[in-house]
């Protein structure tokens, strides 16, 4: 609910109060749609498309005129060395679950890849990691590090992340029943845990004792 607000999605019947500021500047909803992209929870992808096809798809629909043919082609091989795609851009995406489809985590690797080709100033993803087994949940929260080193902020909800990718992300918003708990940094939780009276145990994944505090 928190991104459908933020990016002006999906928000009919919701009463909404207040105002969204970009860098200190209030930001309307069509406003946040042009200097920002949004990866959701699942993406309809052709299956008989390559991965490469598919970015080439994209990008001739999403890059302008500004951009000449070259420019696109470059910035295609820029994404899918950056999301780590080199090795499947020749393969069929296929069908979700099928023998001859790409995982589940190179899936949503492209869902992402295809959101960077215009370079975003905000990245937004709802759980990127959901459905994924821990190796290629942080491998995805390494790639949006990544994008983020870029000059890209990237937000994110996530549930239940493991201890290493917890400790990916720079600053954590905790929310309980739609109200902030905490906000600040990552690595500060575990003093807040503490002030609250619930010290996280040591070798404790601190993602999970939140849902105690």
């Amino acid at each position: 609910t928190l991104l459908n607000i933020l990016t002006n999605r999906n928000t009919g019947g919701l009463k909404i109060n207040g105002q969204i500021f970009a860098n200190g500047v209030a930001v309307d909803g069509n406003n946040i749609s042009n200097i920002s992209a949004y990866v959701q929870q699942t993406d309809i992808f052709m299956g008989e498309l390559t991965v490469k096809e598919h970015l080439t798809f994209t990008a001739r629909l999403r890059m302008d005129s500004s951009y000449s043919h070259d420019d696109k082609r470059q910035r295609i091989q820029e994404v899918i060395r950056q999301m780590g795609l080199m090795g499947i851009e020749s393969s069929k995406i296929g069908s979700p679950g099928t023998a001859d489809s790409i995982s589940g985590g190179e899936m949503k690797r492209l869902s992402v890849a295809s959101e960077i080709l215009t370079k975003p100033s905000i990245l937004f993803l709802d759980e990127p990691t959901s459905g994924l087994d821990s190796y290629l949940a942080k491998t995805i929260a390494e790639c949006l590090q990544g994008v983020a080193k870029t000059g890209c902020t990237v937000l994110c909800t996530i549930h239940q992340p493991s201890s290493e990718v917890f400790y990916l992300f720079d600053r954590l918003l905790l929310l309980s029943m739609g109200q902030t708990i905490y906000h600040g940094d990552t690595r500060s939780a575990l003093n807040f845990y503490e002030s609250m009276g619930y010290p996280c145990p040591q070798n404790y994944n601190p993602a999970d004792r939140k849902a105690h505090v």
